[in-house]
């Protein structure tokens, strides 16, 4: 093919400054050091260690965005284990435990083991976003674009909706791969060789270690489907069996590294799959898609509004990231020049590229229609392994990626014009591109007139008009630069940098603002809250918490066992949860992560759990028996130290809390000091705007029941706040009491508030044991020392159906971390030793050092039974299939090798085979 652009434009280094720039645009702040990349706002706006907000939002506005700092947070204390030579298969911090390679391991994750964990996600955001551009510009420029128009696509595949959409997912990571996917057909059709198998194996793996397979079934899938096309497009009379025999033997071939390679997830995936709770993923309905009034997310980044940088997302029935496909108005003016590509010559003969135009538009309507339109096609798609899942509107990556190949196509075709080509006909193409735009207007226009109503009853409607702004100007810029420049007296050198910058600025004013990169000293999640959670929690015990308090996984990098977070529940767990909200599992609650809003700290499914810490937001009622507050009429300001206007009595259970009526709110610490028998002891609140009733929570108190006491009131404000306005009589506060003696005691109040459990949870002892058929939610809380087994295993084990009495027993968690745990048992009786966690495939155990089997009881949790008198039972944990997988990983690794160093010595034999056959 031959170079249109010449000068600076067509140098090598044109390319990859282009998409330096943009990178750097996009990311300077964390790659200068000077924040942390988390590509959502609740870091700074709600952090996990925190509740006071500090932007002025009033409330989470996306709460499935934590997901992103559930990601940070992983490969953080990944990273830190391996830096201090430290390493387990069982990762305690998420769920009830989970493989520590779960979370797969993305080729750009890698940062996180050499750079700070405050600092990695830019530099992997970077990373990524070059690879997505240079993949991109690798492929395009295999389809014969010159390197002006292939740079352009890089660009705009780079910074698209989809990739920056989800920065801080997998999705992304496995995204930005998959040009490469396409890349390597194109080399395959074109001249078919074995060493092509061994790029294709590598991809592919690296996208199964990306950790979202609905993304790379999406792009093997089209990827197939254009190999299978191009084959077709390029046959010749002679050789053709041939040529498709190779083509299919290297892609074959390059399906079995990727699969050697990446074996030790796939058996992971496999084996988590089968074994997890998948009922709420399973009912999905059969059409996924997101619905056709979303599709002016090509045109608009935010045509609902955006969680991305704090606005707010109104848009029925999504969320922004699951919904927006941003492509830029400049790119799709690009990607409609395309047209111009003729697909005959004046001869009759075909031309090359006008075949490929249309084979990438009908990619991009294939993936529109699965993406926002549905129907038959959807289903037959969502029947696909791993992609029923998940939503088909994530299809749109390749829609994505087919408009940014089509803008460099688009490039081409106005090189080509100025050049005069005989395969290009812009002023047709651009006939045909407006009758099509025509068409899709009229079709669409439903769509967009239900989205205009949805925004004007929203009362956005002025907010549209200024996020239409930019990508309009893109738009009218980039057709006004290809109209000027389009003589041949003007030089394109001039032009082709203009429009590369017009896209980029495009996209990376309308998606890449990030105003959510935060200080890095917020991303550290070790406080003295998280810090008392840990000092709290014993062996075998972990947290949860109300809401969105210590947002999920905070703990991974501070040591925390937290119950949240396991994308598919382990067996049995659903009946647990619903035995603690009976709503939890119905919209719009969660699939997988709970989240519990009002809860009884009391119930034995907590206790089932192992829970041993709860964790509370501050303006929460505090749990325990009440005496309401008094009738008053007065407001007092407490700018002061302001006295309680009546005596109270300490209760039984001891004072865990005193409520206040915030009549005006403020923002800062109420503080209160209770005075009884001579012993002081001071509770607690942020009050941070809120107002209504407020309960004051003490820390540990000793004050003896039934003791009369007396209170004062004081206020710290924040950032120069007023002070607050509560009901009062007489110049002196009302309140009311909260007690405890309900198990649990406070161990912190303020900005957040941490119960802890007095009876540890790490471990039971089940003296009885009962076959069941189903398990239900009583039968689960019926009776701690009564097990419910698999039918028949009850006789197995030689249990009374109900527990013995005068029964003598201990059970302590000696250790528990990462691999391995240790209990130390004493019992008059046999027993089952029963722990909080999911019955996962590769745990084995030990009873005073003899192998022992695994029980699974209550439908999921784990259990040992050890006989009369003093035991040691121990448990570990090794993959299933750790040796299998380390095998086949050693066996690929060394067929890679082998087949890029023999690949083309077989090719010829291969050929000279077919010659000589």
């Amino acid at each position: 093919m031959t170079e249109h652009d010449t000068g600076p434009a067509g140098r090598i280094w044109w390319p990859w400054l282009a998409f330096g720039l943009a990178t750097f645009a996009l990311l300077f702040r964390p790659l200068l050091g000077l924040g942390a990349l988390l590509p959502t706002d609740i870091a700074e706006l709600f952090a996990p260690w925190r509740y006071s907000p500090t932007s002025g939002h009033e409330q989470l506005q996306n709460p499935l965005l934590s997901d992103t700092l559930d990601v940070h947070s992983h490969f953080a204390s990944m990273a830190s284990d391996l830096r201090n030579g430290g390493w387990a298969f069982w990762d305690r911090s998420v769920g009830g435990g989970i493989p520590i390679m779960k979370a797969g391991l993305p080729v750009f994750n890698w940062v996180y083991l050499m750079v700070p964990a405050w600092y990695a996600p830019g530099l992997a955001a970077a990373a990524r976003t070059m690879t997505a551009a240079g993949l991109t510009f690798g492929l395009t420029r295999r389809l014969g674009l010159s390197r002006s128009a292939a740079t352009i696509s890089g660009v705009a595949y780079a910074f698209c909706g989809f990739l920056i959409g989800w920065s801080g997912w997998p999705q992304a990571n496995v995204a930005a791969l998959v040009p490469g996917v396409f890349w390597l057909v194109e080399a395959m059709v074109d001249r078919p060789r074995l060493r092509q198998s061994v790029g294709l194996g590598v991809v592919v793996a690296a996208m199964v270690w990306s950790n979202f397979p609905v993304i790379t079934v999406y792009g093997l899938l089209f990827g197939a489907g254009y190999a299978i096309y191009r084959l077709w497009a390029t046959r010749s009379p002679r050789g053709e069996r041939a040529r498709w025999a190779h083509a299919v033997m290297v892609a074959s071939w390059g399906g079995v590294l990727a699969v050697g390679a990446a074996a030790y997830h796939v058996l992971h995936f496999g084996e988590n799959l089968a074994w997890a709770d998948t009922g709420s993923r399973e009912r999905l309905p059969a059409d996924t898609s997101i619905g056709a009034e979303y599709m002016p997310g090509l045109l608009l980044p935010a045509p609902f509004g955006a969680n991305h940088d704090g606005q707010t997302f109104w848009g029925p029935g999504q969320n922004w990231v699951e919904s927006q496909s941003y492509a830029g108005v400049a790119v799709i003016v690009l990607a409609l020049l395309s047209f111009g590509h003729r697909t005959r010559r004046r001869g009759g003969s075909p031309t090359s590229m006008g075949g490929v135009v249309r084979a990438w538009w009908v990619i991009v309507v294939l993936a529109l229609w699965l993406t926002y339109v549905g129907g038959p096609l959807t289903d037959v798609v969502n029947s696909l392994p791993a992609v029923g899942y998940s939503t088909v509107g994530r299809a749109r990556v390749v829609a994505n990626l087919g408009l940014a190949v089509l803008a460099g196509f688009g490039v081409e075709a106005w090189l080509r014009h100025r050049a005069g080509h005989i395969d290009v006909d812009l002023r047709a193409g651009l006939r045909h591109a407006g009758m099509r735009v025509v068409i899709v207007g009229v079709v669409t226009s439903p769509f967009v007139l239900s989205w205009l109503r949805i925004t004007r009853d929203a009362g956005f409607l002025k907010e549209l008009a200024a996020d239409a702004v930019v990508p309009t100007l893109a738009g009218v810029v980039a057709l006004a630069l290809l109209g000027w420049f389009g003589s041949a007296q003007r030089a394109a050198t001039v032009a082709l940098p203009l429009i590369t910058a017009v896209v980029a600025g495009e996209l990376l004013l309308g998606l890449g603002s990030y105003s959510t990169v935060v200080d890095p000293d917020s991303v550290d999640l070790s406080t003295d809250a998280h810090l008392a959670a840990i000092d709290a929690l014993g062996p075998g015990e972990r947290m949860s918490a109300e809401g969105r308090v210590f947002i999920a996984n905070s703990g991974q990098t501070t040591g925390l066992d937290d119950l949240r977070t396991n994308g598919f529940l382990p067996p049995g767990w659903r009946e647990v949860y619903r035995a603690l909200d009976a709503d939890h599992f119905r919209p719009p609650g969660t699939v997988a992560n709970p989240y519990f809003t009002d809860v009884d700290i009391g119930s034995e499914a907590l206790a089932r759990l192992g829970i041993g810490v709860w964790a509370m937001t501050p303006t929460s009622p505090a749990h325990g028996p009440r005496i309401d507050l008094p009738v008053a009429s007065g407001e007092v300001a407490l700018d002061g130290t302001v006295d309680g206007s009546n005596i109270g009595i300490v209760p039984g259970g001891g004072l865990r809390a005193v409520t206040i009526d915030v009549l005006e709110p403020a923002s800062g610490l109420v503080s209160v000091d209770v005075t009884a028998g001579g012993i002081t002891t001071t509770g607690r609140a942020r009050i941070d705007g809120a107002t209504g009733p407020i309960d004051v929570v003490f820390v540990d108190d000793e004050l003896i029941a039934g003791t009369p006491f007396t209170v004062r009131f004081s206020f710290t404000p924040a950032d120069g706040s007023a002070a607050p306005i509560l009901r009062g009589e007489g110049g002196r506060i009302t309140f009311g009491t909260v007690a405890g003696g309900d198990g649990w005691r406070v161990v912190w109040a303020g900005d957040v508030v941490l119960y802890d459990r007095v009876e540890p949870v790490g471990v039971r002892l089940a003296h009885a044991a009962r076959d069941v058929d189903a398990v239900r939610s009583n039968d689960h809380l019926a009776s701690r020392s009564t097990a419910l087994v698999a039918p028949g295993v009850a006789v197995e084990l030689g249990l009374p159906a109900a527990p013995p009495e005068a029964i003598d027993a201990t059970a302590t968690v000696v250790a528990a971390a990462g691999d391995e745990t240790v209990i130390e048992v004493d019992s008059s009786h046999p027993a089952l030793v029963v722990l909080p966690n999911p019955d996962y495939p590769g745990w084995s155990a030990t009873v005073n050092g003899e192998p022992t089997e695994i029980i699974r009881v209550d439908d999921s949790f784990q259990a040992v039974l050890v006989p009369a008198g003093a035991s040691t039972v121990e448990m570990g944990f090794q993959p299933s299939y750790l040796w299998l997988a380390t095998m086949v990983a050693a066996l690929t690794g060394a067929a890679l090798v082998l087949t890029w160093r023999l690949g083309d010595r077989l090719d010829a034999r291969w050929r000279n085979s077919v010659t000589t056959g």
